[in-house]
């Protein structure tokens, strides 16, 4: 073990040897980033990435920053945020990483979650294959290849399980059970990802846009209705509350969780939108280039090794990620994982939303005389 910690922490002095953290002199932004470099090597995938980094002898820049689309929210009685935890971009010669200013106001629990699994998803997998496309001369077009996300995404998913010994992230879950739904769902979601193309839709860029258009118009109409349905729950909660006088303080943690998941769902609405913009201003551009000159450029560099390279290595990510959620499905099911006190202490007393639809159900005879909550569909997450 003090082998292993002294391996581990010549592997960070390496690193923060190649890195300038943009703390802005505020000795808590740097103290959050030094922490979460520490424990991003204390990882099995982030010290074998950390030590291929190293290699590359490559500068970046990490600080905290605004990010849009970013909400305040109660995670359990924690303080939390829903919104894009960090983004990467290249500035002439370096990759520039900004992390979610949030993370400086989440509970320290939070943070310690997916602060490092952030950081590896920005620092290790995005930065350095950016850094490979611009030596070959494809940063564009490798930003906007859909495996610059999905591998990013696929190291954070690893790290934040080899952090902490909890189920993960929910996406990752999503993604082993259908990558290609997952991808293809992860491309309505947001303006840059509408932009984004597997190497086979670079070769028709204008013919996938046209696809897509369609399929984010239904997306967006699935969440006007999801939130229809997440507020017709509101009254049920009433009539718990105003007609069978259960105690509204028994309600209190619900309706935080309601209260929050409907500002989720009107921030998904609105960057469903800004993707559906995007994706018809982009390809009205593409038609209206009478030598169809971006089209024709994204399919000539589609084809470069270099994707040919990610794609293996997703492949490989993939399988090692499937590995780890089955063995951590196994160790859920015979208790292992011990329980969130957070979770347990938050909800103690406090009727939960499966405990709302039972409850319904049980007094399905009131609601038939009025106008129905749509259970089918309800989101729960």
């Amino acid at each position: 073990m003090t082998r292993f910690r002294s391996y581990q922490g010549c592997v960070l002095l390496a690193l923060l040897d190649q890195i300038q953290c943009d703390d802005g002199g505020d000795m808590r932004q740097r103290l959050c980033l030094h922490r979460a470099f520490g424990q991003l090597i204390e990882t099995p995938t982030g010290a074998r990435l950390a030590q291929e980094h190293e290699k590359l002898k490559l500068p970046a820049r990490v600080g905290f920053g605004p990010i849009a689309g970013t909400r305040q929210i109660s995670v359990d009685g924690r303080r939390g945020f829903h919104g894009p935890r960090g983004i990467t971009h290249w500035a002439s010669t370096q990759p520039v990483i900004v992390l979610n200013d949030h993370y400086l106001w989440v509970d320290q629990e939070i943070r310690d979650r997916e602060m490092p699994a952030t950081l590896g998803h920005e620092l290790l997998g995005h930065a350095p294959w950016y850094a490979r496309a611009q030596s070959k001369k494809i940063l564009d077009v490798f930003h906007l290849h859909a495996l610059n996300e999905i591998n990013a995404r696929l190291v954070g998913w690893t790290i934040e399980l080899e952090t902490h010994q909890g189920l993960g992230d929910r996406e990752a879950w999503s993604y082993i059970r259908d990558p290609a739904a997952y991808m293809a769902e992860l491309k309505l979601r947001h303006p840059y990802y509408a932009l984004t193309y597997s190497t086979d839709e670079m070769g028709d860029a204008l013919g996938a846009l046209s696809l897509r258009l369609a399929a984010a118009q239904n997306r967006l109409i699935e969440l006007y209705a999801s939130l229809r349905r997440h507020r017709s729950w509101y009254r049920v909660i009433d009539h718990f509350i105003m007609v069978h006088y259960m105690d509204h303080n028994s309600f209190r943690a619900l309706s935080g969780y309601m209260t929050d998941t409907e500002a989720v769902i009107n921030a998904e609405i609105g960057q469903a939108k800004a993707a559906l913009e995007a994706m018809a201003l982009t390809a009205q551009r593409f038609q209206g280039e009478v030598d169809q000159q971006s089209v024709r450029f994204l399919a000539r560099h589609s084809k470069n090794a270099l994707f040919d390279e990610l794609q293996n290595k997703v492949e490989e990510q993939t399988a090692a990620l499937s590995d780890l959620l089955d063995a951590r499905r196994t160790a859920a099911k015979s208790g292992r994982l011990g329980i969130d006190s957070a979770h347990r202490d938050h909800w103690h007393e406090q009727v939960t939303f499966e405990e709302l639809v039972k409850l319904y159900e049980q007094d399905h005879e009131h609601f038939k005389k009025r106008p129905e909550p749509e259970l089918a569909d309800q989101l729960r997450s």
